[in-house]
């Protein structure tokens, strides 16, 4: 008896495991529909395609439906069921999820299989990109510097000469604190910092490998181009080593 109830209650929480991973887009469909706010659903009706996951936790507001649909630990059944398309990147994943559920919101054909065809492309972009990541000029659409200098020139695409003026006018210092959380998260985020890409290793190269220690030096050495000033390179790079 006793074995029995601990069977049935194993049964149970493996069941509630899987209860949320669903088992075709249709069911994924079903899930959100039932599991959406009005409110939610209007801003899923009129958001463009890359960035529906956003609208979900943990990127924005309270509900985690999309979340129970993958995992990073183990491969659940709806990953099982895109990784035999082809798809195996979580986020492609949630696209085509969120896109679907969008077009049937709104009343459009889904399409579901040449979604399928267009992100099995991208999926096969990105794994070569990840196994390239130390090479290639971009990942996931952003271009990577090379070096220090070419971090300067991006920068000064971006930036107009109204914000130059007013980073000019900090000190050194004062820069580099006020963007650790600004742009210095955005460059160790996006030029692949953390994850690798051809930067990360042009700091490698120079026994620097924290990516805090990496942005740092290119606020720093930016606010000293900006100035007309000596970047002191080297000198950065001692007191950053390791």
């Amino acid at each position: 008896m006793k074995r029995a109830i601990i069977f049935l209650t194993v049964c149970h929480w493996v069941g509630l495991g899987f209860a949320q991973s669903p088992r075709s887009i249709d069911h994924a469909i079903r899930i959100l529909e039932k599991n959406c706010s009005d409110s939610l659903k209007a801003e899923i009706r009129i958001t463009d395609a890359d960035k529906l996951p956003d609208l979900f936790y943990p990127w924005s507001g309270e509900n985690e439906t999309l979340m129970d649909f993958t995992s990073n630990e183990k491969e659940l059944r709806y990953q099982k069921y895109y990784a035999k398309r082809g798809i195996h990147y979580k986020r492609n994943i949630e696209v085509i999820t969120l896109i679907a559920f969008k077009r049937y919101l709104n009343g459009i054909p889904i399409n579901h299989d040449s979604l399928v065809n267009y992100y099995r492309k991208v999926d096969e972009k990105w794994e070569y990109e990840d196994e390239n990541r130390y090479t290639v000029d971009s990942i996931r659409g952003m271009y990577i510097p090379k070096d220090i200098l070419d971090c300067f020139t991006q920068f000064d695409s971006f930036w107009n000469d109204s914000t130059k003026t007013d980073i000019k006018s900090m000190s050194e210092m004062d820069f580099a604190t006020a963007s650790h959380f600004g742009i210095g998260l955005w460059i160790r985020n996006n030029w692949q910092l953390w994850g690798g890409s051809r930067l990360s290793e042009y700091f490698h190269d120079k026994d620097v490998f924290h990516p805090d220690s990496m942005s740092w030096i290119i606020l720093v050495s930016y606010h000293r181009y900006l100035n007309g000033e000596d970047i002191r390179l080297e000198e950065q790079l001692d007191e950053r080593k390791r």
